[in-house]
């Protein structure tokens, strides 16, 4: 069996104090033992808080318990956060090429200014990305040449270890 964390029920710890201190720890951060009292007593115009309430909230350690339960409860939202955020950005890794390709290909069916736009918009996307600087992959968007039918714009995308990406072509 893993530890008990704090916020448990302690060895000793009668049902009713650890009733009590669960309804403390339920307020929040802005919790109060008087708060904890009223609503554990079900007066809740009481000035003051009884003799035996105060007992077992200094004798349970209430406030340390309290304390380690919100942060603990804060690292796993950070965690969650962290997690949601890497999913996001693997999402607009994933999408990040196809998107550029799709800007380049309207660049290369529009005139060199216009170009030039879908362009800067590719190196945006896959910038954003963290695909064009500083990622663990690296992109590149050039426009080699205006001829004919139009520039020739190619993206490669390429590997750390400098071989080419899944993600090349024109």
């Amino acid at each position: 069996m893993s530890d008990p964390k704090p916020w448990h029920r302690r060895k000793g710890e009668t049902a009713r104090a650890y009733a009590a201190f669960t309804k403390y720890l339920a307020l929040g951060p802005e919790r109060t033992v008087r708060e904890a009292y009223r609503q554990f007593s079900g007066r809740d115009s009481a000035a003051l808080t009884a003799g035996y309430f105060n007992a077992w909230s200094s004798a349970n350690d209430w406030v340390a318990r309290a304390d380690a339960h919100d942060t603990a409860e804060l690292e796993r939202a950070i965690e969650r956060r962290a997690a949601q955020r890497e999913r996001v950005r693997q999402l607009f890794v994933d999408a990040a090429p196809n998107v550029a390709r799709r800007l380049l290909r309207l660049a290369t069916e529009e005139d060199a200014e216009f170009a030039a736009h879908h362009v800067s918009a590719a190196k945006l996307a896959l910038a954003h990305a963290g695909l064009a600087e500083g990622g663990e992959t690296r992109a590149q968007v050039e426009v080699s040449s205006l001829g004919s039918d139009g520039p020739r714009v190619v993206v490669t995308l390429v590997s750390p270890d400098n071989g080419r990406g899944p993600h090349q072509g024109e």
